[in-house]
């Protein structure tokens, strides 16, 4: 006989992370064939995939002519604010934005959006190309540089002149979130909450509206602690080294001057300086193990430009240690851009070959409760149930037996996590909405 056991549970303050790149890859956007130098025409551009170390495993052009419903997706040579990527929350894909503009379109940043659309392009674990969001009202007659997304249906756009924006996928127009500060550069979610970087006077990383804002009119607020009026802040990271301080509580910024990589600390009050180094970088990617934060960044030179990684061991409050490592560097009249770590596969039903073993989870989505139903020949193993965010944190688990039904009463915040079961030689995993 089916059981069910409810189980009520108060989530712990702090909640450790899940390394989730430890042997896996880093993709990088590489603008030009190095067969000229680099101007301001539109530009063939490219994602490599490399290994930590370097060694460069992969090479995915990205499309230069229309394909069905894929337009173009080309970049600026010369714009190096351009080419910023993403890893979307659920790490499926990689995304970017540029032109739909062929190569050698001259001035290409000049255009008006309404006749060379700028394009949202994603890119999955199997090295599939999507670039069928064109959109009409972004960043006309300004640079596309930053895209990010939940899970590859929904996307946040940043540009020159553009504030934040965003569209769905497949889309031609787009909502405009905030309008205060034109002038955005990289965009990342962490925590379920949408960030910016700046150079504009009064903002360098802000918080966008509240969560994941898709309406007009949201406000944008730097980060306490952050100085305003320094700093020439693009990428960003956010770790989580402390037990004693709830959620994120570790920053690093990558800017393109003499600040270099900086670190600051959250106090619980307040963002603390610990320190810099002076590498100048703009694209930025970085994993935990354990309290350190490995580094994998891309230098602010305009062509020829290098990969460099470094450690930080300093963990929380400590000062910013570790030396940037060259490991590659872009060939004669190209450039690399942005960085971000490789997107994974999702897997669903591993040592499950039909439906009937899959696991189920119902209602999905969920609001304050859900159930997971297992495969009834699994229902004499103990069975490890998680429960965990878009970034790897653990939010739940426990452990159960002889029963293949488990309902799960949990405040969770709206979101998206992901749900897995490990019984016996099987792993099962699936995703869960919350609202």
């Amino acid at each position: 006989m089916k059981k069910i056991f409810t189980l009520l549970v108060i989530l712990a303050v702090h909640s450790f992370l899940v390394e989730a790149f430890a042997q896996g890859s880093i993709m990088v956007v590489k603008v030009g064939d190095g067969s000229a130098a680099l101007s301001n025409a539109a530009t063939s551009a490219y994602l490599l995939e490399y290994k930590t170390d370097g060694t460069l495993l992969n090479t995915y052009a990205l499309p230069t002519v229309v394909s069905g419903a894929n337009r173009i997706l080309t970049l600026s040579g010369t714009a190096t604010s351009e080419g910023l990527i993403t890893r979307s929350d659920d790490k499926r894909y990689i995304l970017m934005a540029g032109y739909d503009a062929a190569p050698g379109t001259a001035t290409v940043n000049t255009t008006t959006s309404a006749a060379v659309n700028r394009v949202v392009g994603r890119m999955d674990a199997s090295g599939n190309i999507d670039v069928t969001t064109a959109l009409t009202d972004y960043a006309s007659a300004g640079n596309p540089r930053s895209v990010v997304s939940t899970d590859g249906s929904v996307f946040w756009v940043s540009g020159s002149n553009v504030g934040v924006r965003y569209a769905t996928l497949g889309a031609t127009t787009s909502v405009q979130v905030e309008s205060a500060f034109t002038n955005t550069r990289y965009l990342n979610i962490f925590g379920g909450q949408l960030y910016t970087t700046s150079g504009s006077t009064g903002i360098r990383i802000a918080t966008v509206g509240t969560g994941l804002p898709t309406s007009t009119g949201q406000t944008v607020t730097n980060l306490t602690g952050i100085p305003t009026a320094t700093g020439s802040p693009y990428g960003f990271f956010f770790a989580d080294l402390s037990a004693s301080v709830p959620g994120y509580d570790v920053l690093y910024i990558a800017n393109d001057d003499a600040t270099g990589l900086q670190k600051y600390s959250f106090d619980g009050t307040t963002w603390v300086s610990n320190g810099n180094i002076a590498v100048s970088v703009r694209g930025l990617a970085a994993y935990v193990t354990g309290t350190d934060v490995t580094f994998f960044a891309t230098t602010n030179t305009s062509s020829a430009n290098s990969i460099v990684t470094l450690t930080d061991a300093s963990g929380y409050n400590g000062t910013l240690t570790g030396t940037p490592v060259t490991i590659a560097t872009a060939p004669t009249n190209t450039a690399f851009r942005g960085i971000a770590l490789a997107p994974e596969t999702i897997v669903t039903g591993i040592n499950t070959p039909n439906k009937s073993k899959e696991i189920s989870i119902y209602p999905n989505p969920a609001r304050s409760f859900f159930t997971i139903s297992l495969p009834d020949e699994i229902s004499n193993y103990q069975s490890q149930i998680s429960v965990y965010d878009v970034m790897g944190r653990v939010q739940f688990t426990d452990k159960i037996v002889n029963t293949n039904l488990y309902t799960v009463n949990q405040v969770l915040s709206p979101g998206v996590y992901f749900v897995k079961v490990i019984a016996g030689r099987n792993v099962y995993q699936q995703k869960l909405v919350v609202q």
